[in-house]
C-alpha cells in the first residue's frame, strides 16, 4: 500500500516494486486499473487469474481509497489479504485519504508493506537533489545549487526531477550545475 500526496514517490516506488518482482520471477504481467471505478470482481480476477506470458503479475489499484471506502470492498481484500495469492501482488496506490485499519495489517502480517508517500521536508528535497542528479541525469550540483533549487520550487520531487534534467542539459556533458545556472534557468521562487 502506497499512501500520500506526492505521486512521483508513488510512481516512483510502483517502479522499484515492479523491477523487484522482475528480478525475482522474470517477466512480469501488469495490470492497472482504476479504483474509482473498477467493480471488485475484476481486481480478484486479475489477482486469482493465471498470467497468460508471464509467471508473475502485478495489479495495481489507483485511487485505492474510493476502491476499498465500501464496506464489501474492503472486508473482501482483507479475506484475500489473509490468503493472498503465490502468482500476483496486489498494489495498492492511495492519495492522502487512506484510513489505516485492519487491510493494512494484514498486508503486513503476509509480508507486505503500507509506506507513506508524503512530501519531503526542505532538508530530505536537497539530499535527494544531489543523489537524484547524479543517478538519474548523470550530473554533479555544485555548491548551494539544490539549496537554490529546493528555495526557488519547493520540494516537489516530480518539478525537482524536471528541472534537474534541463539543467543538466543546459550545464553540458561532465560540467557541474552551479547556483548560476539554477538562479537563470528556475523561474520566480515559491515565496515570490
Amino acid at each position: 500500500v502506497l499512501t500520500g500526496k506526492d505521486s512521483f514517490l508513488r510512481v516512483e516506488r510502483s517502479r522499484q516494486l515492479q523491477e523487484a518482482l522482475e528480478a525475482q520471477y522474470g517477466a512480469v504481467d501488469r495490470f492497472d486499473i482504476d479504483g474509482a471505478s473498477a467493480p471488485l470482481s475484476a481486481v480478484l480476477d486479475e489477482l486469482r487469474s493465471y498470467g497468460l506470458l508471464a509467471q508473475h503479475k502485478l495489479v495495481i489499484v489507483d485511487n485505492a481509497e474510493m476502491f476499498i471506502g465500501a464496506e464489501e470492498r474492503r472486508r473482501a481484500l482483507e479475506r484475500y489479504a489473509e490468503q493472498p495469492q503465490q502468482e500476483s501482488t496486489l498494489l495498492m496506490r492511495a492519495g492522502a485519504r487512506w484510513n489505516p485499519g485492519k487491510f493494512d495489517k494484514l498486508v503486513e502480517a503476509a509480508g507486505g508493506a503500507v509506506l507513506k508517500c508524503d512530501a519531503p521536508s526542505d532538508a530530505d528535497a536537497i539530499r535527494w537533489c544531489g543523489a537524484r542528479a547524479q543517478k538519474k541525469h548523470g550530473a554533479e550540483l555544485g555548491e548551494g545549487a539544490a539549496e537554490l533549487l529546493v528555495e526557488k520550487i519547493g520540494p516537489d520531487l516530480a518539478r525537482i526531477d524536471s528541472e534537474l534534467g534541463k539543467l543538466a542539459s543546459a550545464a553540458g556533458q561532465g560540467r557541474p550545475i552551479g547556483r548560476a545556472l539554477v538562479a537563470e534557468f528556475i523561474g520566480l521562487s515559491r515565496e515570490e
